[in-house]
């Protein structure tokens, strides 16, 4: 049931982050010139909506009227497909719009207070209600965007239709806009998302419940160009209007296909990448609470001479988690060379229900932050952008030839162009000496700690085209080797102890030792990538592929810690 509800999730965010776009004296005149303003912002994804089957449908003509200082807007029967033939029903939308100063026009916006959500055989699926609702915004028409947003929205619940397969609630979700215009005409400024009290229930499986305090997202631009997006949106719809009008005027001639046209293809990356330029975002999520009740497994009566098989009883899981929180980072898209970085943390993971032997080694805390500097942002944009051009023209080609020969060798050489790319890149990356960093990365387990760093550098002069060093060092191994060995040999104990054990122990064959701070033993990996090709585990070369015997273990590698005997604690 959590994949049906999962465009619930969409219709969600769709109402804390998205409106139509609207547009100066209140009078006759100023409400034809709005119409018009509103009708060419919601071609394209009108338009878009029409040509995939998804996306946002009207079962009418744009209404505006004006009324005492501003202008009434009405979007009758708007409705948003989704895939897999999910639709939402999302009613009239009504918007006042008043004109600014300077072009702008301020636009206060509401949703139905209920609206449906149907499924792919058009049979409702769940109900959407709203208890209150608020949306300020500042639109300009020349940008078919929003500048500012300020909305909220209290008391938001999602039900299942006719039964009590899944239900989300939420006490509150806002979401805010503040972009400011830069001095060359490029905007900056934040992007918002919060929903606090959600909670999730859902019935198949056994049944599961699912609960947060709050939700944030975040993204901030400081070189956003609205314009960009607005001009790929009309070449888009320039081309696919050339396209129709060729197929009209000859049936019989091959289909046109818009993704060969070199302005569009410039376009569509032109807007990415000014949308992504200098654009940082972060995710944050608190105080989970998970609850499933699991599922028993019946028993399986004997059949064809093979005995019965007992059934199971359903085992219920629960895990709290305090703090899980992301983050991504990318500049210098339009430069010659750009970096990005990610980050991702997880803070107070409690697990109840797991597997007993792995409870010390489920992470109560773990990070992980890589970044890529020096990449070649401008060579990759070409080069990407003429292969999926490229591609996708081929592809639309090879649907069009019925041969089943041709179809073939077309494949092949969409395969090559692939392996061609692929080929290249590496050549980029060296040119431009991109460098991949790996630090503040680690877990912290009860019983295992274990931390990663390391950096590799693309090199044209390296053998392997890069050089560089990775480190894992872990923490407890030995003494927790020691503490399953001890517990396989428990009566009645689970037979999953001495593998787990196992597995440790030929870890132990690979790494150096060293004496921690506290006075705990440190594991040791250290991979390293010599500009003359050479690949080194522990300074031992890695040739044939993992084959490292524990004789010929370098200095401080040390053999496994031993078994414990029988009746030692």
């Amino acid at each position: 049931m959590f994949l049906k509800a999962q465009p619930v999730f969409l219709a969600l965010f769709l109402m804390a982050t998205t409106a139509p776009s609207f547009a100066a004296t209140v009078n006759d005149q100023g409400a034809a010139e709005l119409k018009k303003n509103v009708e060419d912002s919601l071609a394209f994804p009108l338009d878009m909506g029409k040509r995939n089957n998804e996306g946002l449908t009207l079962t009418g003509a744009v209404e505006v009227t004006p009324k005492d200082g501003y202008y009434e807007v009405k979007l009758p029967g708007a409705a948003f497909s989704a895939a897999q033939g999910f639709k939402f029903d999302l009613g009239t939308i009504i918007a006042n719009v008043t004109p600014g100063d300077e072009g702008e026009y301020k636009t206060a916006l509401s949703l139905p207070a209920i609206m449906n959500v149907y499924d792919g055989a058009n049979a409702p699926l769940a109900t959407i209600t709203i208890g209150s609702q608020k949306f300020n915004g500042t639109w300009i028409p020349s940008l078919a965007a929003f500048t500012k947003v300020d909305a909220e929205y209290k008391d938001v619940a999602v039900k299942s239709s006719g039964n009590d397969d899944f239900s989300i609630t939420t006490g509150g979700m806002t979401t805010t806009l503040d972009l400011k215009k830069n001095a060359d005409g490029t905007w900056s400024g934040p992007n918002t998302f919060s929903a606090v009290n959600v909670k999730m229930h859902f019935n198949e499986g056994g049944g599961a419940d699912v609960a947060f305090d709050s939700v944030t997202a975040g993204s901030a631009s400081d070189k956003l160009n609205l314009q960009s997006r607005k001009v790929m949106q009309d070449k888009v719809l320039k081309a696919l209007s050339d396209a129709s009008a060729k197929a009209s005027a000859d049936p019989k001639a091959p289909a046109a296909n818009p993704v060969t046209d070199p302005a569009l293809a410039a376009a569509m990356a032109a807007s990415v990448e000014s949308f992504l330029d200098g654009m940082s975002s972060s995710f944050e999520i608190a105080n989970v609470k998970i609850h499933a009740n699991g599922m028993a497994v019946p028993e399986q009566p004997a059949k064809d001479g093979m005995p019965a098989i007992p059934g199971k009883p359903a085992v219920p899981f629960d895990a709290t988690l305090a703090r899980m929180s992301s983050g991504f980072d990318v500049s210098g898209l339009q430069e010659e060379k750009g970096r990005a970085g990610m980050k991702l943390k997880l803070d107070g993971l409690k697990v109840a229900g797991a597997d007993p032997a792995l409870d010390g080694i489920i992470p109560t805390l773990a990070n992980f932050e890589l970044n890529v500097d020096d990449l070649p942002m401008k060579a990759l944009s070409h080069q990407l952008g003429d292969f999926f051009t490229d591609l996708m023209a081929q592809a639309a080609t090879a649907t069009a030839v019925p041969n089943a020969g041709e179809q073939l060798q077309m494949q092949h050489r969409m395969r090559d162009q692939v392996v061609m790319l692929m080929a290249t890149l590496p050549q980029a990356l060296t040119t431009a000496g991109t460098k991949l960093s790996i630090h503040n990365t680690h877990t912290d387990a009860p019983d295992l700690q274990s931390t990663l760093d390391g950096d590799f550098r693309a090199d044209a002069a390296a053998a392997k085209m890069a050089t560089g060093t990775l480190t894992l060092s872990l923490v407890g191994v030995d003494d927790l080797v020691q503490k399953l060995q001890a517990q396989s040999q428990a009566p009645n104990a689970n037979p999953k102890l001495a593998g787990y054990a196992t597995m440790l122990s030929m870890l132990q064959l690979y790494t150096q030792t060293e004496q921690g701070a506290n006075g705990k033993s440190v594991r040791k990996l250290v991979f390293e990538l010599k500009p003359d090709g050479q690949a080194l585990l522990n300074g031992q070369p890695l040739s044939p592929p993992g084959r490292m015997a524990p004789g010929n273990m370098a200095p401080g590698m040390t053999a496994p810690a031993p078994a414990p005997t029988p009746g030692t604690p």
